[in-house]
């Protein structure tokens, strides 16, 4: 009973006449649904606190089993006021925790919930600085695709073994030598975005500062990791398809 549990924020919604639904990664017990009532008021104290990637403690009453609990109050422990005043950098935090609701689920491990849980903590940080957010976000993606077991292949040609690499080949799950390009029909690729590629998939938030002096087209990679995550778990990341239109705009 009484049960205080840190959480971030992934998403929410309007449930109901005036209370909302939140998802929320948890450090202890993976990602659960809270049901935070009456805070479509505007009388709510809790309004302006249950946003996207804010990270709180949550007081409930945990149960073994269940997903879905109710929320009794709620204490700020990290909000980030940058990522609410600039749409792309929200954008991007959008597309991490969009991919983490895809990819966190019963099956996956309680321990590497909570490593996924530090990661997407120091990834929405690091967006928040707006000093690489493009960086970031491609470097919790790999991460992300890692804890699934779909990481691409980037130490040889997917297909034959050849440690010579002239494309990355989203549905064959990796890179792909010229013999093998030619045979699938694909475009050679750029040497700069394959190394690029390889140094992030490799990586994860913690190589940051090491990162960061090698990598100028991450904004690529990141389209290449969601387009991987796409098509290997059959889902669609919304998040990103708006992220692309902000870009045209801009």
């Amino acid at each position: 009973m009484n049960d205080r549990i840190e959480g971030i924020i992934l998403s929410s919604k309007e449930y109901r006449e005036s209370s909302t639904m939140l998802f929320v990664l948890t450090k202890q017990f993976g990602k659960i649904t809270l049901v935070a009532k009456g805070t479509q008021k505007i009388t709510s104290k809790y309004a302006g606190s249950i946003l996207p990637f804010v990270k709180g403690e949550f007081l409930l009453d945990y149960v073994e089993g269940k997903t879905v609990f109710t929320m009794k109050s709620m204490k700020v422990l990290s909000f980030h006021k940058k990522l609410y005043q600039d749409i792309i950098l929200q954008s991007l935090c959008s597309i991490c925790c969009e991919c983490t609701e895809v990819c966190v689920n019963e099956a996956l491990e309680l321990e590497l919930s909570n490593d996924i849980y530090v990661q997407l903590e120091e990834t929405i940080s690091e967006i928040a600085n707006n000093r690489r957010p493009q960086l970031a976000a491609a470097l919790y993606l790999s991460f992300l695709l890692r804890c699934c077991g779909i990481s691409p292949e980037v130490d040889c040609c997917v297909n034959c073994k050849s440690q010579k690499a002239d494309v990355i080949s989203i549905n064959e799950g990796g890179f792909l030598c010229d013999k093998c390009r030619i045979e699938y029909r694909l475009k050679k690729e750029d040497s700069e975005l394959l190394k690029s590629f390889r140094y992030i998939v490799k990586g994860d938030i913690s190589k940051f500062e090491v990162l960061e002096p090698l990598i100028n087209n991450a904004h690529e990679v990141l389209g290449k990791l969601v387009a991987f995550l796409e098509y290997h778990l059959g889902t669609r990341i919304r998040s990103f398809a708006f992220y692309k239109e902000l870009l045209t705009i801009e």
